[in-house]
């Protein structure tokens, strides 16, 4: 057994399972270090009756819920690769207290346009005669808050994990102002009469401090907010080349100590944190062309050591963050556009082989034609991928360790597919399976010419010791046919035409990223879920409104039947 498999376990039976979503970073983090708390992020999460799934698609959500955002500002939906983040109390057992925090992205207004909602009473749905642990119909409005004054422009929430704030209080960046914004959950509310937050706003770029002046530029665009839990420290960067260092982030003073810029005026994108051998690491993307490697100087008053390695030939080639595997000391890395500009690309680097060596590139799989995206759609955006129970317990080098990407095997004129890879005895990728581009990820009718995979997430569920593989397609508008997909991947996928357990349309314009809940089967009636928004407004059945201000959902479906 790994140490990580082991620790795990004990985490699960003392904390239970806690939260879910956090940043788009934080919870693709693979944290087998023992000083590395990160790791219980990727505490998996159950499907209910495994073994009588039946292969359909269904025409719409079922009787899951749908919450609508509020039509009152347009554009309040969530974007592309944005992440809610779910916050489940940590007894071993779902509560209907456990809450939601979902982020929108209208222009936020004190007693108009909400553009965070808190969502409690998550497991309703079902029927009179079945109904979910806390009832029928859908979940509930706890609180409805203005959070800044600009759009959040895609960011997540991140909640706090330790001490007194554990499980009461999330970080979320306000990305034009380049704003933290550390709030505390309260009540009160609507989508239409939003209140304004009880919060604590670090204004990190306007910071003068000892080893930090104030910054000229005052954006964020490609930035969230990593937290080091162990420590209370928060990072974050802006769209000038500067990284932050943020102490006592949840709770404590909540002060920028220190920054420094690195490949600046180049902006910085999913900064994560690593703590190997002693010393504070930190990855992050530069301008979406570049890897960078940077470690906390020894005085902790900057960052020093930079090094860095071009993944993308072009600006902006990166669009997702980083997957880091700290037992191997790999990253992985999407992009549309490889170094050489030849095509789009998964690689695999080598990390932190001793301090200060520079990342180097230990393989890379070619995803198709070299992708531009195109205005208004997310198509050409590649989504990460994602891994296999296997990998995640036992590593890239363990016999059938499986990822899954997605795959454009004619570029963007054409649709996406899914693929497999598989790796070494030392955990190197070495190349595609047989599945280079299973295409029943698609809808099987209606116009998917220009479609993206909008998330690839990965569940386990230990009772049955079975694993699923969630995927959704869609190009952020109305316009083209969508899907939501899971697969069961307890055998790794290998043949092109293996279709999905089951599979729901109708979710418009595509998902955002998805989040999960509960990891054992057998908790309680809807209690096993994906949430996620839809990335374009839908017809007003789904979330409410009135022409022509329809209303953006968050949504909750069932893992098994997704229904």
């Amino acid at each position: 057994m790994k140490f990580q498999t082991a620790l795990v376990a004990v985490l699960t039976l003392v904390l239970g399972i806690c939260c879910f979503g956090q940043d788009v970073t934080f919870n693709k983090i693979i944290g087998r270090n023992p000083n590395s708390p990160e790791l219980r992020v990727r505490l998996k999460v159950a499907k209910r009756n495994h073994t009588t799934f039946a292969k359909n698609i269904k025409p719409g959500i079922g009787n899951d819920w749908a919450v609508g955002f509020g039509a009152t500002s347009a554009g309040n939906a969530m974007l592309f690769l944005q992440y809610p983040g779910t916050w489940v109390t940590p007894n071993g057992a779902p509560a209907c207290t456990d809450y939601e925090v979902a982020p929108a992205n209208g222009t936020p207004v004190v007693g108009g346009q909400a553009n965070v909602l808190i969502l409690a009473n998550l497991y309703r749905g079902g029927t009179a005669a079945n109904p979910g642990l806390c009832g029928v119909g859908t979940a509930t409005v706890q609180a409805a808050y203005a959070v800044g004054t600009t759009p959040l422009g895609g960011s997540s929430p991140t909640f706090s994990f330790e001490g007194a704030t554990k499980g009461t209080t999330f970080a979320i960046l306000e990305r034009a102002n380049a704003k933290v914004h550390i709030v505390t959950v309260g009540t009160g509310g609507t989508a239409a009469a939003a209140k304004a937050p009880t919060e604590t706003v670090i204004d990190y770029t306007n910071a003068a401090v000892t080893h930090c002046a104030a910054g000229t530029v005052h954006t964020a665009m490609h930035s969230n907010v990593w937290v080091d839990y162990s420590t209370d420290e928060g990072y974050v960067g802006d769209d000038a080349g500067r990284l932050y260092h943020i102490s006592g982030i949840f709770n404590g003073a909540r002060v920028v100590d220190f920054c420094t810029t690195i490949n600046g005026p180049a902006y910085i994108a999913f900064p994560e944190h690593l703590y190997v051998g002693g010393i504070d690491y930190v990855m992050f993307i530069s301008n979406g062309r570049r890897l960078y490697v940077t470690q906390v100087n020894t005085a902790r008053t900057g960052f020093t050591n930079s090094q860095d390695v071009m993944l993308s030939s072009i600006v902006g080639g990166i669009t997702d963050d980083i997957i880091i595997d700290s037992d191997d000391n790999r990253g992985y890395v999407w992009t549309n556009h490889d170094a050489t500009g030849a095509n789009a690309a998964l690689y695999q680097i080598q990390l932190l082989d001793s301090v200060g060596d520079p990342p180097t590139i230990s393989a890379e799989l070619n995803l198709g034609p070299v992708e531009t995206t195109s205005t208004g759609t997310t198509n050409g955006l590649y989504v990460i991928g994602d891994f296999d129970h296997t990998f995640y317990m036992s590593g890239a080098g363990a016999a059938n360790a499986t990822g899954y990407t997605e795959v454009y095997p004619t570029g963007i004129t054409g649709a996406p597919a899914l693929a497999s890879f598989q790796f070494d005895s030392t955990g190197v990728i070495t190349g595609f399976t047989t599945m280079t581009a299973n295409t029943t990820i698609n809808p099987a009718s209606g116009t998917i010419t220009g479609n993206q995979v909008t998330n690839i997430l990965e569940a386990y569920d230990s009772t049955a010791a079975a694993d699923m593989l969630f995927v959704g397609t869609g190009n952020g508008t109305a316009t083209n046919a969508n899907k939501v997909s899971n697969f069961d991947i307890t055998t790794p996928l290998t043949a092109n035409g293996t279709g999905p357990t089951v599979g729901v349309t109708n979710i418009s314009g595509g998902t955002s990223a998805m989040v999960l809940d509960w990891e054992d089967s057998g908790l309680g009636n809807q209690t096993q879920n994906i949430y996620f928004g839809n990335l374009a407004t839908p017809n007003p059945t789904k979330c409410g409104g009135t022409s022509p201000n329809f209303d953006s959902c968050i949504i909750k479906l069932q893992d098994a039947g997704l229904n």
